[in-house]
């Protein structure tokens, strides 16, 4: 009885997937405005990303020729990252959808609504929102569940374009996991441009205004990745296993004769805090340049991994519950061949930190991007920017 019930719901959902799916197409009757680009990051949740990147470039570029729109679930969400003549689009309003319909392209960081019937002429830019091959992103296709097979399907024939940081995740994630044969820009992801093209000193410096972190002071970030529910295993080994940050500032201190701050910074799926006696950033808008103002990070199988090898400074793994991560969801590649040191408690980081070896950490570094075939140089955004004026806007 209980599959019985379970298949009827799951064909009640892809029914109302289909019957949306035709009932927007009411909006096809508007045509596409060849001058307008909607971008959206994390469904809605954040101006941030490669989609936010690419949207400063064209601002500052072409200030004047394009319409620009952002998709938010929230509309009191903070604008002030926004200009004020860009328009936001609340998920699932009117403008939403006539907007999302009529657009020529919708840059994204990870999927479009999956009851948007995209037009033909309309063209998806998927940048994801990471690099590397590090945690499973998806299961292979047979073993999902059937409502997540037509799901990804759809998704699958929405994206246009993906955009890859190295052959290998073209190869395993893209080609793989997403089960995409389309087209794919191997362009690096804009948001590591960052990494070869700022100002890193004047990013640093506003960083730690921000939080009241004294000039001359050093940043630790502890940036952990998703780990399913709040009361998930992983995650409640986590929260058991918290770092002790006093005794590491205070270790560091006492080696290097700096101050250090430690900074935490949660996962944008969930909002909870699993440090104390630290600097909460989990609601700061710009991942990327926390990362180029931290002199030690400390994640565990986050892409952020990928971005913050290409700045070459240590970075540690804290992994109590790699048992248990390595069954669900499991790694892509063996961790231990990664160029990252890693600990599974508070002894074990303590030692990686103060005894990084940073000569061969850069080295390890270098083969990796090399063995993985890394296309990051510093040149994504413009790339993907080009593109879009070759294929279709007016400029």
């Amino acid at each position: 009885m209980k599959q019985f019930l379970v298949k009827v719901k799951s064909g009640l959902i892809i029914f109302l997937i289909f019957a949306a799916r035709v009932i927007l197409r009411v909006f096809y009757i508007f045509p596409i405005d060849q001058k307008k680009i909607v971008f959206s990051s994390f469904n809605g949740e954040q101006y941030s990303c490669s989609p936010y990147y690419i949207y400063q470039y064209i601002i500052s570029k072409y200030p004047d020729v394009y319409k620009v729109y952002w998709h938010t679930r929230d509309k009191n969400q903070n604008h002030h990252m926004l200009r004020t003549k860009d328009a936001i689009i609340v998920q699932s309003t009117l403008p939403y959808f006539y907007h999302m319909l009529t657009s020529r392209f919708i840059i994204v960081n990870n999927s479009i609504h999956v009851i948007l019937p995209i037009r033909k002429h309309q063209i998806v830019i998927n940048t994801w929102h990471g690099g590397g091959l590090f945690k499973k992103i998806n299961k292979t296709i047979e073993s999902r569940k059937f409502v997540d097979t037509i799901i990804r399907k759809i998704h699958n024939q929405t994206n246009n374009l993906f955009l890859a940081s190295s052959n290998a995740f073209e190869q395993v994630v893209i080609r793989k996991r997403f089960n995409y044969s389309g087209q794919v820009l191997e362009t690096g992801l804009p948001r590591n441009d960052i990494f070869f093209t700022a100002n890193t000193i004047d990013i640093s410096t506003n960083v730690k205004k921000y939080f009241n972190i004294p000039p001359e002071g050093k940043i630790i970030l502890y940036a952990p990745t998703y780990r399913g529910a709040w009361n998930s295993p992983s995650m409640n080994i986590l929260k058991e296993n918290t770092i002790d940050i006093p005794n590491l500032v205070k270790q560091l201190k006492h080696k290097t004769g700096n101050d250090y701050y430690f900074i935490f910074r949660g996962h944008h799926a969930f909002k909870d805090s699993i440090c104390y006696d630290c600097i909460d950033a989990t609601n700061y808008p710009d991942m990327q340049k926390l990362l180029v103002s931290t002199d030690i990070f400390i994640t565990d199988y986050s892409s952020s991994l990928w971005d913050f090898s290409l700045t070459f400074k240590p970075c540690v793994m804290f992994i109590p519950d790699i048992e248990n991560y390595l069954s669900d969801p499991g790694l892509e590649t063996d961790y231990r061949e990664w160029p990252f040191p890693s600990a599974k408690n508070n002894d074990e980081l303590c030692y990686q930190i103060l005894n990084f070896n940073n000569e061969d950490y850069k080295k390890n570094v270098l083969m990796y991007h090399q063995q993985y075939g890394s296309f990051e140089n510093g040149c994504a955004t413009e790339k993907v920017v080009e593109y879009i004026r070759n294929n279709g806007i007016i400029g």
